[in-house]
């Protein structure tokens, strides 16, 4: 069939194919043991005179190298490739474990931090009022000793104001003495400078250790006053006629923490606390030397009645005019 279309000069529209004969031909001088039935022999020779034309032009002998090459250069595709998702997993892994690592870490440090920065600041407070209670117990020897040298008195100035309320910070330009200078205005707080002015004790014992301020600026010689922004106690009120004595017993409140119905965060509530140790309580000295804490200012008396330490006359209300005063010997009233 294929001779036939060659020498008509034509070719089919669709596929050029052997004819059963030409194939069973083409077997044969392949594969004589194959061959069959016997071939035609002119078939034959015309099958192998076209095999003979691929003979005719023959190929080029591929180099030796070029299985070496080939491999090399498929090995230079896919390792890169292959080492990119090798890398490209182990970073998503190595992160993927990192920031659950983080994660971890931080959770950890929320919960210890949760759970220690109440305790860090509970312990904290409870050692400034440790050290407030420290300062009072050396509050308490000065007093002794002063009461010793001065009949059993508490400390208090020769002259005093028409009030016992605070006044503004004020330094006389004289030598304390000098009777040029006059007598000075001052709050019933002031009174404690004579234990300091003595060497009773020392200006660092003036301000609560929970107000962490300074004293160093603060001269207490040329001083009328203690200065608003160290006052951290308040003092038993000496403006009456009726003065308790050092040493009486515990029926009455010297020294406390600040009374918080007074001061640039003044409270109109006179059950509040203090505002020394974040409203918790107080510590008192008593006029025995103690010293003790309470979680609110309505003490109990010698005869078992509460007291209001924060305003005069038994729980009278604020505002003050700044003349009331302690309405009997057992009446605790701390004023600045």
């Amino acid at each position: 069939m294929m001779h036939e279309n060659m020498e008509s000069g034509r070719f089919p529209d669709e596929h050029v194919t052997l004819s059963p004969a030409d194939a069973a031909a083409v077997d044969a001088l392949l594969d004589p043991a194959q061959a069959g039935e016997a071939i035609d022999g002119e078939r034959r020779q015309r099958v192998a005179a076209w095999l003979a034309l691929l003979q005719s032009c023959p190929a080029p002998e591929p180099p030796g190298t070029l299985l070496a090459r080939t491999l090399a250069r498929v090995g230079q595709d896919a390792v890169p490739q292959a080492a990119s998702a090798v890398s490209s997993r182990l970073r998503d892994i190595f992160f993927t474990r990192r920031f659950a690592e983080l994660s971890a870490i931080a959770a950890t440090i929320a919960i210890l931090l949760t759970v220690l920065i109440p305790t860090l600041s509970r312990a904290r407070v409870e050692a400034q009022q440790t050290a407030c209670a420290g300062n009072l117990h050396q509050f308490a020897e000065a007093l002794s000793q002063y009461s010793a040298d001065h009949a059993r008195e508490l400390p208090e100035l020769a002259s005093r104001g028409a009030t016992w309320l605070p006044r503004p910070d004020v330094t006389p330009a004289g030598t304390p003495g000098d009777p040029a200078v006059p007598a000075a205005d001052h709050s019933n707080n002031a009174n404690l400078l004579p234990l300091v002015r003595g060497s009773y004790a020392k200006p660092e014992l003036l301000p609560c250790p929970a107000a962490e301020v300074s004293t160093a600026r603060f001269d207490p010689s040329r001083a009328v006053d203690i200065p608003e922004g160290i006052r951290g106690y308040s003092y038993i009120n000496l403006f009456g006629t009726i003065k308790p004595l050092w040493n009486a017993g515990a029926g009455v409140v010297i020294l406390s923490d600040r009374n918080p119905l007074f001061g640039t965060q003044a409270s109109d509530d006179i059950h509040a606390n203090s505002p020394n140790h974040l409203g918790r309580g107080e510590n008192l000295l008593l006029a025995d030397g103690s010293v003790r804490w309470t979680a609110a200012p309505d003490v109990a008396l010698t005869a078992g009645t509460l007291d209001n330490i924060w305003t005069p006359c038994n729980f009278s209300a604020p505002p003050f005019s700044g003349t009331e005063t302690t309405s009997s010997a057992d009446d605790s009233f701390v004023s600045p």
